[in-house]
């Protein structure tokens, strides 16, 4: 088992003991979890990865590169919000959606970062 899913393993464990008196049943695991465990968070993870190779393949500066890195956060976050506020319903459909842009979104990043990652320019140019 990855450490991922290991420590979702313990989430579930510790929120199913803490909730199954209020709620009468075991709450996870359950399709709306599984999907956000295992397939928007690593979706989420490539994405990052892909942003931070183009944006320092980009940059000259290493500290700009890390501050510009940081951007990829906000559209990711902006969903996470917009489900605490309750503007996106929390439902299997939803997170397929969600899912779809976040793959979208993660091929166009690759294949950005693959095109214009130049190894030998980084290294001659940050040092």
């Amino acid at each position: 088992m990855t450490v991922r899913g290991r420590d979702g393993a313990v989430y579930m464990a510790l929120s199913d003991s803490v909730t199954r008196g209020t709620l009468g049943h075991l709450a996870f695991p359950n399709a709306e979890f599984a999907i956000v465990l295992f397939l928007l968070a690593p979706l989420a993870c490539v994405m990052s990865v892909a942003w931070n190779v183009l944006v320092s393949s980009r940059e000259t500066d290493l500290r700009a590169a890390g501050t510009k890195g940081i951007i990829i956060i906000f559209p990711i976050a902006a969903v996470y919000l917009a489900f605490e506020l309750g503007y996106i319903e929390y439902t299997t459909r939803s997170l397929g959606f969600i899912f779809l842009g976040l793959m979208l979104a993660s091929i166009l990043l690759v294949r950005l970062a693959r095109a214009t990652f130049s190894r030998e320019e980084i290294l001659t140019r940050w040092t």
